[in-house]
């Protein structure tokens, strides 16, 4: 097959997939940085492959009314001016599916079960989420390096994995009681200023890392055990049990 012209794919603005066409699948690496501004992706088609608008960084519209109620991995990775998307109707996000996008406010409705790991990493411009979906698990690496992500809402979350706000803008955090929380979850929150450990689970050591500026932490006192070097990065904070 011959190989399109990589010139030709960058000024690729726009693409209408009009129900008549018969198109019902978009494969994988379809449009990967190419000069995309404007997608809308109508209902005859049925299945989208991963990557498929990868690194379209001119990306600022997207129309979601296709058949398809997954969003693929690394499908809008890296599509820097892709500000806001529709999440109604979906029910699944693949791995890094948003990872360096410019969303800046996410609201995930009820439709949504499944968010896979990584999915809004490293989006820097992103300052809100609402996450109102029946996914009670927060996936490894999910807001990762969301520097200007100051506010997050815990309540009726269940399980936070590995890495989930390493290096965020979480200016505080409030746990809810038998929140799990995976390794290295807030490491290296810079603006991390207060805790509030509500859960009844043990304070490993690594989850805190690096958070050197915590200035109050409130611990329910039905925590069993907190490793030694849990607040040891925070020298500074007044610790209360309560």
């Amino acid at each position: 097959m011959t190989r399109c012209n990589k010139t030709f794919i960058t000024l690729l603005y726009y693409i209408t997939f009009h129900e008549k066409t018969g198109i019902k699948k978009i494969k994988k690496y379809a449009f990967i940085r190419s000069g995309l501004q404007e997608a809308c992706l109508p209902k005859n088609i049925e299945c989208i492959s991963e990557w498929t608008f990868g690194g379209c960084s001119e990306l600022r519209s997207v129309t979601w009314n296709c058949k398809c109620n997954a969003i693929p991995d690394y499908c809008f990775s890296e599509c820097s001016n892709l500000t806001s998307f529709d999440f109604s109707g979906i029910k699944k996000i693949g791995i890094y599916a948003f990872e360096k996008s410019g969303l800046q406010e996410v609201f995930l409705p009820e439709n949504i079960k499944n968010i896979v790991g990584g999915t809004f990493k490293g989006c820097r411009g992103l300052r809100s989420v609402t996450w109102n979906c029946t996914c009670d698990v927060i996936p490894a690496s999910c807001f990762a390096f969301c520097l200007n992500l100051t506010n997050f809402d815990f309540s009726g979350i269940k399980k936070i994995e590995q890495n989930a706000f390493w290096k965020s803008g979480l200016i505080s955090v409030t746990l809810s009681k038998g929140t799990a929380v995976g390794q290295s979850c807030f490491a290296f929150c810079d603006s991390l200023a207060k805790v509030e450990w509500l859960s009844d689970r043990s304070i490993r050591g690594d989850i805190f890392a690096e958070c050197k500026n915590i200035k109050e932490i409130f611990i329910s006192d039905k925590v069993k055990n907190i490793e030694v070097r849990a607040f040891a990065s925070s020298p500074n904070a007044e610790i209360t049990f309560i």
